[in-house]
């Protein structure tokens, strides 16, 4: 009856779902606890031996000696092999309170290597493990109450082995494919949560010097969702780990997305990491400004982690970032800068792996500055949590080993830049015709494009000396007229001028034209102008001058006035056009090649006169010659003057007159004799021709002038060169000074007489 009993009750239990009634370890048949150290895990899905190490917090290395050299030439696993694992594994399922491992056959004598795929199936496996622990059974001492204990254990057992265990294991098996996860909670300077975030890397591939993964996360960006997906390579060359990234960056809530390139250098306590952010997505009406448009903004970052290694809870950490663009948050929407940088300096505490409180300072240009403080939660998957709450285990963290799955380092923040949308307000000024001339006006007519009303209208540059002024309204931008100025000839005057216009609309906004370049120009002509007769006796007195005035005039006829004009006399012959030489008053003619003395005028007064603010140059000529001249003046860059002919005359023919005396009542010729004339002697002049006859009387008594000449010798220092006395007629009676009415301070006596005809 026995054989039958006990075989009916396996029988029983094998076909019941293949359920186990764990038997008391009290009596000599008890399955009994494994005296290794040691468990037998069979892998549920592909897991590479870095990971199986690293959830069971030991090196890859560890982990082949654990295996006696069966894992020696394997870097993973496939779903359904076996290795062995420390008997506390977290991998593991749990014991019961009699310490017996539920669901879990113990080491019988198998090998270490690891079990193929085609090992017993599970129901195999726990037909084999009922059967032992019936076989075991002491049939002949069961009572009720020892049957109601053993059913009440086997019922516990079977919620843990049937139930919690397997939970436990796929929540673990599928929680350690994905590496790390990262929860931050920041708090701003103004008590916001609003950069916090959550991250979550994973491992895709990796043996004991190099890991693929990929790393995803979502955060909050000032009210703007943000994720972030990227994939990476990291090298373990035992000293340190390097490493590179791709990340693209999405804002979700204003669809832009941007590139992210890293690169990582890490070694024990040290971490180094770089990244280049570039925009992937074109420029969009902006929620933050009116006109305005939006995209991520080109920068690059370098950042620093360092971690003291007798005290690895502790660790600083520094970052230098740069972005381009004329207008960039990097501070914040309400602090758009131009190319700005920044650093932030931090220092955190790690009391355990699960935690660490991070505290940072940022300080930028202008003054531009901000706080944060991070509380991160960084939960190892399928690592147990007794070991994240380890103080003990923050120092492998800081390790090569201990940090192959942090998380990149790098900006997950998409910083924007912003620019006005074109045709808001612009302006633009057309080329001004070059050159215009001096005096003339032109009008300014800018080429405007506003979506708002004008408010106000800036000129900038020369606008004094081109006396801009408006025509259609002070608010008008059209219509603004300016005159030119006076052309300059002072060296250094460009006669160049410079406008630009400002205008400003009623939301604020400015906008500056393009300057144009204005050229003044002139067509300032020399004027020349008899004030006398162009034709007089040439007599060589002053009386007999011809006075000619020269100045300048503009296009428009008005004269004007250059101060630094000093005008060339050029005097030329009318008929022959030969250059004709101008001598001081009283000077020589020069002669010809047969000693005849050549026509030439005698310069006896050359003066500017100022008359309303404008130089006249006056020059006045004589001349002892018969002859017509051509006059003009060079006024230096403004040219030669208009010609003008000036004539001088002889009273009587060449051939009239032969010789001329001066005789005294004596009728001596003092100009034979060389006799001083004396004071109230009346002498008279005869003309005499080649026959030696007197044709006085044939000369008109007006044309004849008398002059004083030569060096007094009457004690008066004065020399006098054919110096007018203002009589005419043939007779001359010498006058003291009181008397006289040449000008002559010791009047006419001491000096020689002439006769002009």
């Amino acid at each position: 009856m026995k054989k039958a009993r006990r075989f009916t009750l396996i029988t029983m239990l094998l076909i019941n779902n293949y359920s186990v009634i764990a038997a008391e370890n009290n009596g000599p048949g008890t399955l009994a606890t494994p005296t290794s150290v040691t468990r037998f895990y069979v892998v549920p899905v592909d897991s590479s031996l870095y990971q199986l190490a690293l959830q069971n917090g030991m090196t890859v290395a560890e982990l082949r000696v654990l295996n006696k050299g069966g894992l020696d030439r394997r870097n993973g696993l496939k779903a359904g092999e076996g290795l062995l694992l420390p008997a506390d594994s977290p991998l593991l399922p749990v014991t019961d309170k009699d310490n017996r491992y539920i669901n879990n056959l113990p080491e019988l004598g198998m090998g270490n290597d690891p079990i193929a795929k085609d090992t017993p199936s599970e129901a195999e496996m726990k037909v084999a493990a009922a059967a032992q622990s019936l076989g075991g059974q002491d049939w002949n001492t069961m009572t009720g109450d020892r049957a109601k204990n053993q059913a009440e254990n086997w019922a516990t057992g079977q919620a843990k082995s049937q139930v919690m265990t397997p939970v436990q294991q796929q929540a673990q098996d599928l929680l350690g494919k994905f590496g790390k996860a990262q929860v931050n909670l920041s708090v701003d300077d103004n008590g916001d949560f609003s950069k916090s975030s959550a991250l979550l890397f994973t491992p895709w591939y990796e043996n004991d010097s190099l890991v693929a993964f990929s790393q995803v996360g979502v955060h909050d960006q000032d009210g703007r969702t943000i994720g972030n997906i990227g994939a990476g390579i990291r090298w373990d060359q035992e000293n340190y780990l390097a490493g590179y990234n791709t990340f693209i960056d999405q804002d979700i809530s204003r669809n832009h997305t941007r590139l992210g390139l890293g690169l990582e250098l890490w070694a024990d306590y040290t971490k180094l990491a770089t990244n280049y952010y570039h925009p992937l997505s074109r420029w969009k009406d902006s929620r933050d400004f009116e006109d305005y448009l939006e995209r991520p903004a080109k920068g690059f970052d370098v950042r620093f982690q360092g971690y003291l290694p007798v005290y690895p809870h502790l660790g600083t950490s520094a970052v230098y970032e740069q972005y381009f663009g004329n207008e960039v948050a990097l501070f914040g929407k309400d602090n758009l800068q131009s190319d700005p940088h920044a650093v932030t300096l931090g220092v955190d505490y790690t009391p355990v792996p699960l935690v660490t409180l991070k505290a940072s300072h940022k300080q930028g240009q202008q003054g531009n500055k901000e706080a944060q403080v991070d509380l991160q939660l960084n939960y190892q998957l399928g690592t147990a949590l007794g070991k994240q709450l380890d103080p003990e285990n923050v120092n492998a963290m800081r390790t090569l080993r201990g940090s192959r799955y942090d998380l990149v380092d790098r900006n997950y923040d998409i910083v924007l830049e912003y620019k006005e949308k074109t045709g808001l307000l612009e302006v633009d000024l057309a080329a001004v015709p070059a050159p215009l001339l001096e005096g003339d006006t032109y009008l300014m007519q800018p080429l405007v494009k506003n979506k708002y009303a004008i408010t106000q209208v800036t000129w900038n540059g020369d606008v004094v000396p081109l006396s801009i002024i408006p025509t259609a309204g002070a608010l008008n931008p059209q219509g603004w007229q300016i005159t030119l100025p006076a052309w300059g000839s002072a060296p250094g005057d460009t006669n160049r001028y410079q406008l630009s216009v400002t205008l400003r609309d009623e939301k604020g906004r400015e906008a500056t034209s393009n300057p144009v370049d204005i050229m003044v120009g002139h067509q300032r002509q020399g004027r020349l102008m008899l004030e006398s007769g162009g034709t007089m006796p040439a007599s060589g007195l002053s009386a007999d001058g011809v006075k000619l005035v020269a100045h300048l005039e503009d296009h428009l006829g008005q004269s004007i006035n250059d101060v630094n004009v000093t005008p060339v006399w050029h005097v030329t012959d009318a008929v022959s056009g030969a250059v004709i030489p101008v001598v001081p008053a009283g000077g020589s003619c020069p002669l010809d090649p047969s000693g005849i003395a050549q026509p030439c005028p005698q310069e006896v007064l050359t003066q500017v006169d100022v008359r309303n603010g404008v130089n006249y140059y006056v020059h006045e000529l004589v001349s002892t010659q018969d002859g017509t001249f051509i006059v003009r003046a060079d006024l230096g860059v403004y040219g030669m003057s208009n010609p003008q002919p000036v004539t001088f005359t002889s009273t009587v023919s060449n051939g009239a007159v032969d010789r001329a005396e001066i005789q005294n009542p004596a009728g001596e010729d003092i100009l034979t004799s060389g006799a001083h004339p004396q004071v109230g002697v009346t002498y008279s002049v005869k003309f005499f021709d080649a026959a030696n006859v007197d044709i006085t009387t044939t000369i008109e008594p007006t044309t004849v002038r008398w002059a004083l000449n030569g060096t007094n010798s009457a004690g008066c220092a004065i020399t006098l060169n054919n110096h007018d006395t203002g009589v005419t007629g043939y007779q001359f009676t010498p006058r003291t000074n009181t008397t006289s009415n040449s000008g002559v301070p010791c009047g006419d006596q001491g000096f020689g007489l002439m006769a002009n005809y």
